[in-house]
């Protein structure tokens, strides 16, 4: 809700980046185009964010003994949506070169990663969204 109540809140998304886009091209042209598309009138209430986030494992909770670790976000992307197909097939190769505990090995009667491995159901939710 927060990232999307951010985009959508155009006078707080230029006013906060107006100092970037003094020194930044890409940035400037960006809200050239967000200014133009918002004067024009929105053709479409619809919106739709894919957005990736990113987790990597914070190694004090190890060190306290905490077996499991804690995952915490350091980062928020958006993406193409055909980044969706390049990620199930990220989560199958995660599977294979980093396998999980050898109780967990064997795929699922329906040929899904091993449970250590979370399900990626991108190339069917994806197109469900859009």
């Amino acid at each position: 809700r927060l990232v999307d109540r951010a985009a959508r809140d155009v006078a707080w998304l230029h006013a906060t980046l107006k100092a970037t886009a003094a020194s930044d091209p890409f940035t400037r042209r960006l809200l050239e185009i967000s200014r133009a598309v918002h004067e024009e009138g929105e053709a479409q209430g619809a919106k739709l964010g894919i957005l990736r986030s990113d987790y990597m494992l914070h190694a004090p909770a190890l060190e306290r003994g905490d077996a499991d670790g804690a995952l915490l976000q350091v980062e928020l992307n958006t993406i193409a949506s055909s980044f969706g197909a390049l990620a199930a097939l990220v989560s199958r190769m995660h599977a294979t070169v980093a396998p999980p505990p050898a109780e967990a090995l064997a795929p699922s009667a329906e040929g899904n990663p091993p449970p250590a491995c979370p399900p990626n159901a991108n190339l069917e939710s994806l197109p469900d969204a859009l």
